[in-house]
């Protein structure tokens, strides 16, 4: 058997690869359809606990059927090879979306959380335990949805203890407390614990937890108290730090019941805050719009507007936002043409003291006429004496013609 085949499926390019199996994108050689094989590595494939535990994981995960779950469909042995055959998702994994896109929009990260807490609902009713949720492990399909895969690490309740590859089971960055400490009975708490550990890193960017190797990482998440989100990403509200501080609870009991649970609180956090920060930014341009300052409170409108737009309860407060943000619209205009019609009367007084007001409207601009230009004591003297010189010549002259007239009529 050639080593790129198993069963009826070429293993054409590796697309993932974890501690104890390698993923394959394959094509079935009859019908030419893409899968995903996962293929078990051989040091494991020829030890019996592990490949036991193999198949079984695939016995687990072949029998749940959710559409944000990747289905399994169907476990191949041949010879000492062993493989999972599973949907095929040409686009990347949420990890490595993260990685070359950024972060997602809140909306977007809060749907996802959804998606996921949905499929570990579905799972944990059938009593079936994930234990590495990851984001890593959260595929995208091409309609944009999210789904979960690599049931590897499953357990379901009955089943003989096998021994797991490694001591802790889980991925150190996303493990619960309770896992971190090999604790034995593990519910869907675990995975809903988790799954908060994705969301925060959805929210904030980053992981509540950091160190140098995975055994301190593990410890972290049973000794410490994750940090709010919201430091990490001041657009997030108080609300939500709430909903994550208790589905990050080192007591499972503290958590919420459900994975569904969970996430419908995180939504709701997340709108209550939108809107509690809307009112307080409207409260803002309000008393900025009474100071006359319309430019800031223009920014404030918008940015309140921003995050309750869309949305069909928010009617009355968009409704108040609009008006307000007319208002301030008005209001400036109003304010420029106040000023430009008292630049203009003031020009006018200028040139012209005494312009006719019939209206009264110089005093409504708070404008007076202008005062004339007093002249300083000398000049006024020196014009005084020119006039009285000039006065007197006149004068003279007058008498002059005067007597000449009454003579000359004599």
């Amino acid at each position: 058997m050639p080593d790129n085949t198993i069963g009826k499926y070429e293993l054409l390019e590796e697309i993932g690869s974890g501690g104890f199996a390698t993923v394959y994108h394959a094509r079935h050689l009859t019908l030419h359809t893409d899968a995903a094989v996962k293929v078990l590595l051989p040091i494991f494939a020829s030890d019996p606990v592990t490949r036991e535990r193999f198949r079984l994981d695939g016995m687990a995960a072949s029998n749940l059927d959710h559409p944000h779950i990747v289905k399994v469909h169907r476990l191949m042995e041949e010879g000492d090879r062993v493989a999972l055959v599973m949907d095929y998702f040409p686009l990347r994994d949420l990890r490595t979306q993260l990685k070359i896109n950024g972060p997602l929009e809140t909306e977007e990260a809060l749907r996802a959380v959804q998606q996921i807490a949905s499929a570990l609902d579905y799972a944990h009713e059938q009593k079936i335990i994930h234990r590495d949720v990851k984001t890593s492990n959260i595929l995208i399909n091409q309609e944009g949805g999210y789904c979960l895969s690599d049931f590897g690490l499953v357990r379901m309740p009955g089943e003989p203890h096998l021994t797991q590859i490694g001591g802790m089971v889980g991925t150190a960055a996303y493990v619960s407390p309770e896992q971190a400490q090999a604790m034995p009975n593990l519910d869907g708490r675990a995975d809903q614990y988790s799954l908060a550990v994705v969301a925060f890193e959805l929210l904030s960017g980053q992981l509540p937890f950091a160190a140098d190797n995975s055994t301190a990482l593990a410890l972290l998440h049973v000794t410490q108290a994750p940090p709010s989100a919201s430091t990490l990403n001041p657009h997030l509200p108080a609300e939500v730090d709430e909903v994550l501080a208790r589905a990050l609870s080192k007591s499972p009991a503290a958590r919420f019941p459900s994975c569904g649970e969970f996430a419908r609180a995180l939504a709701a956090a997340w709108d209550t805050g939108k809107v509690r920060q809307a009112r307080a930014l409207l409260s803002q341009a309000e008393t900025l719009l009474g100071e006359n300052k319309f430019s800031q409170a223009l920014e404030q409108l918008s940015a309140a507007r921003t995050l309750v737009q869309g949305r069909p309860d928010m009617q009355t407060l968009l409704a108040r936002l609009e008006e307000a943000r007319q208002n301030a619209e008005v209001y400036e205009t109003c304010l420029r043409a106040w000023e430009a019609a008292c630049q203009k009367g003031q020009v006018t007084l200028e040139k012209i003291p005494n312009y006719p007001d019939p209206l009264g409207l110089f005093p409504t601009l708070g404008l007076r006429p202008a005062p004339r230009r007093q002249l300083p004591p000398r000049e006024v003297l020196r014009q005084g004496l020119v006039g009285l010189v000039l006065g007197f010549g006149a004068g003279g002259l007058l008498l002059y013609f005067t007597f000449l007239l009454l003579t000359a009529r004599g």
